[in-house]
């Protein structure tokens, strides 16, 4: 029950197709791993990213529903000889003096992101065959969204990685009726949920399955096993959240009263990052394949909708921000993938030498288009990273000794090596209580970023601009000095 027929399975097909896989996915994984470490280090730190090297110090003190997205970022640290212990929210002044660096910080996202790739790739096989687990590896190396975050000291690759193998074993376990990969799954489950508590929306897509079996009249299966592995993992997830929640209830609850991105920044941001090209493709190769494999494609539409529907939904009344919806990918390249494959069969049943072209072309078009984005993301785009280091340079050139300095106090802290960097103004009525002259450095002008700040120029003389390009302004650090005589 609950299965469909599909000509793809890598049972059925030649051990040469196989190998060939497996070479395909090293090569693709060298590639990848090179597009992760590329330059690593010659790119600002973003607020976020800091409190991942500040929380590497703490992992005694830290919430334990977090600890294992930190410790990429730590064994990074630890490999590069930065002593963790010496890390702490009282010293971000020095912790550049202390081997905290940008590449240090960020090499354990890199690495894991370019694993990633073989092994998303290779358990993708089992999903949608060989040849389209192929185009999805091609896909993922290239994913602009996917190199944003091996390019971050911060815990999505992670979480991204165990969420989608959840997803994979998952669906294996309920179509193969083998009970272990439901363990595994129960596993990846935990693992995604100690990266990052929101994966847990995982429950969501999997009811989403269940209940459309119900729909199609071919009930999902899951068994004993199937409900003791779903049921014990979310059972430890909420112990081990609600143990953190009882200990630092104010660290929790601020995100259920304050808002931070709107419900349509969310969906666009999310098919913006996902990219349209690879949108239109998923979207086109699910319509095709409805009724030849519904439950595959009803299941990794769940994938691709729920996480950013749910999100957007939850925006409207707590804290949500674009980088939640990132546990989607996986659903919306396997799906691309799939219509690339499908447009590739279709084509060479035709008649003539040519068809290969036709069928190739959808995925042609669809690399155009990323490949588009990424140069623009690695060119003026400055890995879509606000230009901290830039504008502080800028302040330590022109500042005459004496003089405040007003920003994000651990970016500033961090990027000036000093102390005594004090916040921002976010209202006009903060200069009130600047009574010496003062650099101010700010980020604003970003498409999904509330803060915007206009009023400074009325006040302050703009000595500097720092933008990030993608198709328009991205990131903009602005830097300005104010007199109050």
């Amino acid at each position: 029950m609950g299965n469909e027929p599909d000509t793809l399975t890598p049972g059925k097909a030649d051990a040469r197709g196989v190998r060939l896989l497996g070479v395909w996915l090293v090569v693709l994984t060298l590639i990848g791993g090179a597009l992760r470490v590329y330059d690593l280090g010659g790119y600002s730190f973003w607020e976020d990213e800091l409190n991942t090297v500040r929380a590497c110090g703490e992992f005694d003190t830290m919430h334990r529903s977090k600890v294992m997205g930190y410790v990429p970022t730590a064994l990074g640290l630890w490999w590069y000889g930065v002593d963790l212990q010496a890390i702490s929210n009282d010293n971000v002044a020095e912790w550049r003096q202390l081997g905290a660096h940008e590449h240090e910080s960020r090499i354990g996202s890199a690495l894991l992101g370019a694993l990633s790739i073989a092994w998303l790739g290779w358990a993708s096989r089992h999903l949608i065959g060989l040849r389209a687990a192929a185009v999805f590896a091609l896909l993922l190396m290239l994913a602009p969204w996917h190199l944003y975050w091996s390019h971050a000291a911060r815990f999505y690759t992670m979480q991204v990685l165990f969420y989608s193998l959840a997803l994979i074993e998952y669906y294996r376990a309920t179509r193969d009726r083998r009970p272990w990969r439901f363990g595994l799954m129960g596993l990846f489950i935990v693992l995604a949920f100690l990266s990052q508590p929101p994966a847990l929306l995982i429950g969501a897509v999997f009811a989403v399955d269940w209940l459309m079996g119900f729909v199609r009249r071919e009930p999902v299966r899951l068994g004993v096993a199937g409900w003791a592995c779903g049921l014990g993992a979310a059972a430890l997830c909420v112990l081990i959240v609600s143990l953190d929640v009882r200990a630092k209830p104010g660290d929790w609850t601020q995100f259920a009263v304050i808002t931070y991105q709107t419900p349509a920044k969310i969906v666009l941001g999310t098919a913006f990052m996902i990219t349209p090209a690879v949108v239109l493709l998923a979207v086109l190769a699910a319509w095709q394949q409805w009724f030849e494999r519904p439950r595959l494609v009803v299941f990794l539409l769940a994938v691709a909708i729920v996480p950013p529907l749910v999100f957007a939904a939850m925006s409207t009344r707590s804290y949500v921000a674009l980088r939640y919806a990132f546990i989607c990918l996986y659903g919306w390249l396997a799906l691309a993938a799939v219509g690339a494959d499908v447009c590739y069969r279709l084509a060479v049943r035709g008649p003539g030498r040519a068809t290969w072209v036709l069928g190739t072309a959808p995925l042609g078009l669809v690399l155009t288009s990323v490949l588009l984005m990424n140069y623009l993301y690695f060119t003026t785009g400055h890995r879509m990273h606000p230009r901290w280091a830039d504008a502080f340079a800028y302040v330590a050139e022109h500042r005459v000794a004496g003089e405040r300095v007003l920003a994000e106090p651990i970016v500033g802290q961090y990027y000036l090596e000093e102390p005594d960097i004090t916040d921002d103004p976010e209202r006009p009525s903060d200069l009130d209580e600047v009574t010496t002259p003062a650099w101010i450095v700010v980020e604003m002008g970003d498409a999904f970023f509330s803060r915007q700040r206009t009023w400074l120029n009325e006040h302050a003389d703009l000595r500097a601009v720092y933008p990030a390009r993608l198709y328009r302004w991205s990131a903009v650090v602005y830097v300005y000095y104010y007199d109050p005589h």
